[in-house]
This record gives C-alpha cells, structure tokens and sequence, in this order.
C-alpha cells in the first residue's frame, strides 16, 4: 500500500463528514469495465472494502464518482481507495486544553467589550460574553471551548498555526469547523449581506483553499486531502482572508490533520476505434485459423463490440470463437484483455 500525490478539495455546509472506513490486513480495490463500442466508451466500477477516494490519471483526479464512463485512448486508469487513518496529528485541536498546542498572530484578549477589537482572539465555551457575539456551544455540542476572534484588519496574520511532522508521499486529510459569531447573522434578512468569514488554509506559506461562511450562524467544515512532498515539519496555518470591519467575527473548533494509508489498482485503457493491427481469425472448422491465440499468462476477459463479457479464459490458452453459454460468437470484433492490463482486438469472421 501507498500514498499517492494529489489533492482533492470537499467542503461540507452544516452536516458531519465521516471518517474514511478502515479495513484490515487484506484491503482491495477491484475494477469492473464495460466497453460500448457502439459509441467508443467505457465504464468503469470500482468495489472496495475501503473508502473509495477517486478515478485517477497521471496523478490527477478524474472523478471521486464510483462509476466512471470515459472515451478511452490507450491510458492508465488508477482506483484509489483509503485503508486506514492515523491518530490527530494536531495538539489540542478541540481547544479544551486553552490557549496550548498552537500559535497564532492575533493578540489573546480578554473577553470584555471595550477590549476585544479587530485582531483579538481568546478560548472560551461563551462567546456570548461578548454582547456582540451569539449564544452558541462549540461544534459538538457539549459545552466544550472554541477559539473565538475578531477578523484581522491584515490577512497575512494567522488566526491559527501549528506544526505538523508528515513523510514524503504520504496522503493525510485535514479539517476544521467554523461559524459566524456576530449577533447580525441570526435571523438575517435575505436582502441584507454582512461581513460573513472567509477562512483560508496554507501549508508551510502555500495557500490550499478557502471557506467562506454562510450568512448565518452554523457550524461549517472544510476537508480536503493533501500529500507530503517532502518529509519534513511543517506549518499549518489558519487565516482570515476577509479584512473588513464589522460582523467579520467567527469560531474554530475541532481541527484535525491525520494520515491516510491507500491502496490502489491500475487498468489500462484503449479505444474500439484504435488504428492498431486488428488480428483475424475464422472458426468455421476448416483447419485455417480456427482459433485465436492468446500467448499471454493471466485471466482473458473477451468483450463484444456493445462492451459484454462473453468468455473468460486462462491464459496461454486459444480462444475457439465460442462463448461462456457454450454458443458460437456472432461476426463481428472482439477486445481481449489480460489482466486487465493487455488490449488485443480480434476480428471473428465465417
């Protein structure tokens, strides 16, 4: 199993996103194509025991949809699918544990009226001591603190850092909750807009994304994956990209950044349309050419031109032009292939 190098972005408004299934020692990922040679596709479906991560092509994602359909043009497809995650590589990340585990730009204040300005931040289980700031509980609900702040009037200035140690071509996935503080948000009229957040995301300076909150006041996360490419320790940081006054104020809670273990399978693709040499082959019992070769080692899957399997076949062997019902092939063209690797095109005629 390994990691590979890609980012995929998923942002979740409101709801709680789970956590990649863990498998054991004997995780798969397994490819069932389908060719329609009538219009030159094919669909792909992947099964796992994992989460399936996505469809990927030279290290970039194709599509994150279990069921894929493409047009093929001789390529390598690669499923991935995530095995196991590590422990939270983030110190204190719920803020339970104070103002420990992090650094930041943003000045710790107290919470009191006069004091708490733009560029001010503190930990607390009530922001409502701020006469400004709504009466809510931290993202799970059970009383526990957040980090509060008032949105810098600069957006270089980091809300939240923190160092985290990741591995070369490790995969790892990071989240955070966050939500609008300010009192205006609560049963906003629809034609008014506020200073709503919008919280941006950089790794070791290098921004990743951002989030920007609804007019409202709800817990809202942002996900995304992420793979090292270099091992090192690096920062992570938080920032408020919004730089105006008023209402820009909002919560963080529940941070997390955890490694991923994947596996993975490739299959290669090629076209029905290919202008490669198409080989030929007449079983109509006349001694010529009444079988089709197959000289290399592995299981021979045999598709017809509408993409339906009609025979299987362990290989070296010959393909006598018959199907799995135990019925001659109609005329027409066949693709082999081996292992899902090894493309042949044959022609059947009588």
């Amino acid at each position: 199993m390994r990691a590979i190098p890609y980012i995929l972005f998923t942002f979740i408004f409101g709801v709680s996103t789970p956590l990649f299934a863990q498998c054991s020692n004997d995780c798969f990922v397994d490819i069932t194509e389908s060719y329609h040679c009538n219009n030159n596709s094919v669909t792909l479906e992947v099964s796992t025991n994992g989460s399936f991560i996505g469809w990927f092509q030279n290290e970039q994602l194709l599509s994150n949809e279990p069921l894929y359909t493409l047009v093929p043009n001789h390529q390598t497809i690669k499923a991935v699918s995530s095995a196991s995650i590590s422990s939270n590589l983030i110190i204190n990340g719920n803020f339970d544990n104070g103002i420990n585990g992090f650094t930041t730009d943003y000045d710790l204040t107290p919470i009191v009226d006069s004091l708490f300005n733009n560029g001010d931040f503190n930990i607390t289980n009530s922001p409502s001591q701020l006469s400004a700031f709504a009466n809510i509980q931290d993202h799970t609900g059970n009383g526990g603190n957040m980090l509060i702040a008032d949105g810098s009037k600069f957006a270089y200035k980091a809300v939240y850092e923190s160092k985290v140690s990741v591995i070369k071509g490790h995969t790892y996935h990071f989240s955070f909750w966050a939500t609008n503080l300010h009192k205006r948000f609560i049963n906003k009229p629809d034609s008014v807009n506020y200073n709503s957040a919008i919280l941006g995301v950089y790794i070791d300076s290098t921004f990743i994304k951002s989030i920007n909150l609804p007019q409202n006041i709800s817990w809202n996360e942002l996900t995304f994956e992420w793979i090292a490419d270099t091992t090192a320790q690096l920062e992570l940081a938080i920032k408020s990209i919004n730089t105006a006054k008023g209402e820009n104020d909002f919560a963080i809670d529940d941070i997390q950044f955890l490694g991923i273990t994947t596996v993975e399978k490739e299959i290669t693709l090629t076209s029905c349309n290919s202008t490669k040499e198409i080989d030929v082959f007449s079983p109509d019992g006349d001694g010529h050419y009444d079988t089709f070769p197959i000289t290399e080692e592995g299981l021979a899957k045999i598709y017809n031109v509408d993409g339906f399997l009609i025979q299987e076949l362990e290989a070296p062997t010959s393909w006598n032009g018959y199907t799995n019902k135990g019925v001659p092939a109609t005329i027409g063209y066949y693709i082999i292939i081996i292992d899902d690797k090894i493309v042949k095109k044959v022609s059947l005629m009588k």
